[in-house]
């Protein structure tokens, strides 16, 4: 794939990514509430991408016929890609219940541990090595998710107060690192399988992918409601486009895992964070804070530090180095305000003393007319 073909894919998954939550609060009704239900709409999605691939996997006519199921030779391989189709449900429906051991911020916040798991899966599972700088990057990346979502629920002004009352369960505690470890798993692995037959096409092997995803979440439908028949229930032009825009994503991470790695998925995802939230001020109204420049500022670092040549020492000790000079110019200009508070304090002091003195010596010499104007009328 050619560098231009490249940065369109990248920054339609940026834009697809980061306008799914925007997207989603524009569908919500004059009560605030969602329409739809999220079960039905997440089974929507893996059978667009199900339907896609399809088309796009005839239309390509390389003469890759679909695997039977009772074909011993490719019955193991084709039950593979029913793991990340597990893997995913099981984080999906723990996601729901994680809401009740923590509050929404602080899920939102710890979510972004999936990128320190994802890079660890990403060294265990595939045995890729990456270097310290590599590290250092992804760490800064996380800081920047977390930074991009810490300001994106202080910025929103709709958020009930009960909701900003951070607390967390040992049980949630330990679920959340366990859901953070399965999101690493789930897309370490799809990765691996994707390029696992590198002569099979993404959308083949999408196929192979969607079919149990779509098996698995439409039976997740069935189980979490009583009507069949509210499947499409509150369904408007919105949500699908939702669905269409999601299910082309998901073709996107397809393709970065398969010719790219998880680990420019996940610069797309913080990358997406950004976009969601400056999505979010121009449709939304809502305001931007400081987190949105300093996790701007931190993504723009950890790209450059983790895609940087593997001589990059020198740019190493260089942000060092600014790291320094930033902490430096930041103690003096709190030592400057520190001395200029001091020193009107001392003033209004001296002021306020050379005031009162003043008002001292005026009643004196006003007593001193009194005794005069006194003395003269005596004489």
């Amino acid at each position: 794939m050619e560098a231009a073909s490249w940065w369109a894919v990248i920054a339609t998954g940026v834009l697809f990514t980061g306008s799914h939550s925007v997207l989603i609060s524009l569908s919500k009704d004059a009560a605030g509430r969602i329409p739809f239900q999220g079960a039905s709409v997440v089974a929507c999605q893996e059978l667009a991408k199900l339907l896609i691939c399809t088309v796009l996997h005839m239309a390509g006519g390389r003469g890759q016929r679909l695997p039977s199921v009772a074909g011993g030779h490719l019955q193991p391989a084709f039950l593979l890609y029913a793991l990340p189709a597990a893997s995913y449900a099981i984080n999906n429906n723990l996601a729901v219940f994680l809401q009740t051991q923590m509050d929404p911020a602080t899920f939102q916040i710890l979510c972004n541990l999936k990128i320190g798991t994802t890079a660890v899966m990403y060294r265990l599972l595939l045995g890729r090595p990456m270097r310290s700088q590599q590290w250092w990057a992804l760490s800064l990346l996380c800081a920047a998710a977390m930074l991009s979502t810490a300001g994106s629920l202080a910025a929103d002004p709709r958020q009930a107060a009960s909701e900003r009352a951070t607390h967390i369960t040992s049980l949630g505690l330990f679920l959340i690192i366990a859901y953070c470890i399965n999101s690493g798993f789930s897309g370490v692995f799809t990765e691996y399988i994707m390029k696992k037959h590198p002569a099979l096409t993404v959308y083949y092997q999408g196929i192979l992918l969607y079919s149990f995803g779509s098996v698995v979440n439409v039976g997740g439908f069935l189980f979490s409601t009583e009507e069949a028949s509210s499947f499409f229930e509150g369904f408007g032009p919105l949500v699908w486009l939702i669905i269409i825009t999601q299910a082309v994503n998901g073709l996107i991470f397809a393709t970065i895992m398969k010719h790219a790695s998880n680990i420019l998925r996940l610069f797309v995802i913080a990358g997406a964070m950004l976009v969601a939230t400056a999505l979010a001020w121009l449709v939304l109204g809502l305001r931007l804070t400081w987190h949105f420049w300093a996790a701007a500022l931190l993504m723009v670092a950890a790209t450059a530090i983790y895609y940087s040549p593997a001589d990059a020492e020198g740019l190493l000790s260089s942000l060092r180095w600014v790291q320094r000079e930033l902490t430096r110019t930041w103690h003096t200009i709190l030592a400057k305000v520190t001395r200029r508070r001091t020193r009107s304090g001392v003033s209004r002091s001296i002021s306020l003393s050379a005031n009162g003195g003043g008002g001292d010596g005026e009643d004196n010499g006003g007593d001193g007319d009194e005794d005069k104007r006194g003395h003269k009328h005596v004489v």
